[in-house]
């Protein structure tokens, strides 16, 4: 099995775009962050992007790297790649 590089280079873009608005929100004080709510929704909102595209990519090759099949809610080591 192949890994789908067009799949994978998709979710790491989903990922750096989360992050990048993330890290845009970091630079708010924590007052003007935490007094808007539409700022406090969206950072959750990128941080569960975050999860679920780091999610999917670990599950992708997982499966496709024949190391088994991924159980739902099964802890993840995520481990860097030299």
């Amino acid at each position: 099995m192949e890994i789908n590089e067009s799949r994978v280079l998709a979710l790491l873009g989903e990922l750096r775009q989360a992050i990048q608005r993330l890290t845009e929100l970091r630079q708010l004080t924590k007052a003007d962050f935490l007094g808007d709510p539409h700022k406090v929704a969206s950072a959750k909102y990128h941080l569960i992007v975050s999860i679920e595209a780091i999610i999917d990519i670990s599950n992708h090759l997982i499966t496709k790297n024949n190391l088994g099949v991924p159980a739902a809610g099964a802890p993840l080591v995520l481990i860097e790649l030299a």
